[in-house]
C-alpha cells in the first residue's frame, strides 16, 4: 500500500536510531525554545496561528519487526516563564551526594547554572572537585521549588559534599535569558503490535512504516483518549492513535523509545 502524506492536513516527524530508554537531555530546562522533535508552537504557520485545544497522533516505525521492545512515544509540553531573581536563601547540604535544601524558589529546574560564591563557613562544604571561589554548577535533579543536586558539569555526575548549614556564601541560579522552557509531560505511551502480521506501508516514498495495534498509557501521566483496534491475532490491524488534551501547552515536542535503535514517527496534526 502506498500512502502519500497530506502535508496540509496532517504532518509527520521521524527519529532515527531511536535509544531504548527516553533522552532525559531532551528533557531538561532550556534558555531557547526547543528545536529537536518539535510538533509545533503557537507563533508557527503550522497550526495557522490559533490555539489548538487537541492534539492527533499516529505512532510508526520504519523497516522494524515485532521483535522490537520497550516501544513508547512520549509528548512534552515546553511552557515560556519570564525569568525571576537568581538568589537563592535558607540554602543547607543535605547529604554527601550533592543534594541541597533552600527556601521556596519559583523556578528551579535541571539543566539550570547555580553559581556559588565566597568563603565557606559554618558546616557544610563541597570537596569533590574541591570548591573555588567562585564556581558554577549544574542542576541535575530537582522538585522544582525546595531542593536540587548539583554537578561540576551539564548533565554530568553529583558533587560530593558534606552535611551542614554554610555561611559566608550566595547562592545565584542563572538569568541571563529573559525567559526559560520548562518541560512538562502531555502524554507517556507504550505502543504494542498485535501478535502475527503486521501490516507495511510505503509512506512518501519510504518503504517498510509499521504502524501499531495497541497504545496505552504509563501510569501517572496525564490521560488522552486512545484508539486501539481490537482485532484477531493474526490479522492486519489498523493504526492505534491517540488525542491528548493540549490546554496550557506552547510548545510541543515528542520523543521514542525502542530496542534495537529503529527509526520511528508519528503523523501529527491538530484540532
Amino acid at each position: 500500500m502506498d500512502i502519500t502524506t497530506a502535508q496540509n492536513n496532517f504532518r509527520k516527524v521521524t527519529a532515527d536510531s531511536v535509544p531504548a530508554t527516553y533522552a532525559n537531555s531532551a528533557a531538561v530546562f532550556l534558555q531557547t525554545p526547543p528545536t529537536s522533535t518539535l510538533l509545533f508552537d503557537y507563533t508557527s504557520a503550522s497550526v495557522s496561528g490559533q490555539n489548538p485545544s487537541l492534539l492527533y497522533v499516529m505512532p510508526f516505525m520504519v523497516s522494524a519487526t515485532t521483535a522490537q521492545t520497550s516501544i513508547g512515544m512520549r509528548l512534552l509540553n515546553w511552557r515560556k516563564y519570564a525569568d525571576a531573581s537568581g538568589t537563592l536563601t535558607g540554602v543547607t547540604i543535605a547529604d554527601t551526594a550533592g543534594n541541597f535544601t533552600c527556601n521556596a524558589n519559583p523556578t528551579l529546574a535541571v539543566g539550570q547554572a547555580l553559581t556559588i560564591a565566597g568563603t565557606f563557613g559554618g558546616s557544610g562544604t563541597i570537596t569533590v572537585p574541591a570548591y573555588v571561589n567562585p564556581t558554577t554548577y549544574y542542576i541535575i535533579a530537582t522538585n522544582g521549588s525546595t531542593t536540587f543536586q548539583l554537578s561540576a558539569t551539564p548533565g554530568g555526575a553529583a558533587i560530593t559534599t558534606t552535611v551542614g548549614n554554610p555561611t559566608g556564601v550566595t547562592y545565584t541560579r542563572s538569568n541571563v535569558a529573559s525567559y526559560w522552557y520548562v518541560p512538562t509531560v502531555l502524554a507517556d505511551l507504550t505502543l504494542t503490535f498485535t501478535s502475527g502480521t503486521v501490516p507495511n506501508y510505503t509512506i512518501d516514498g519510504t518503504a517498510n512504516h509499521r504502524t501499531f495495534s495497541g497504545i496505552t498509557q504509563v501510569a501517572g501521566t496525564p490521560s488522552g483518549n486512545l484508539y486501539s483496534p481490537a482485532l484477531p491475532a493474526g490479522s492486519n490491524v489498523e493504526p492505534a492513535a491517540a488525542l491528548i488534551d493540549l490546554a496550557g501547552a506552547q510548545y510541543v515536542t515528542a520523543q521514542f523509545k525502542s530496542s534495537g535503535t529503529p527509526t520511528m514517527g508519528t503523523f501529527w496534526s491538530t484540532l
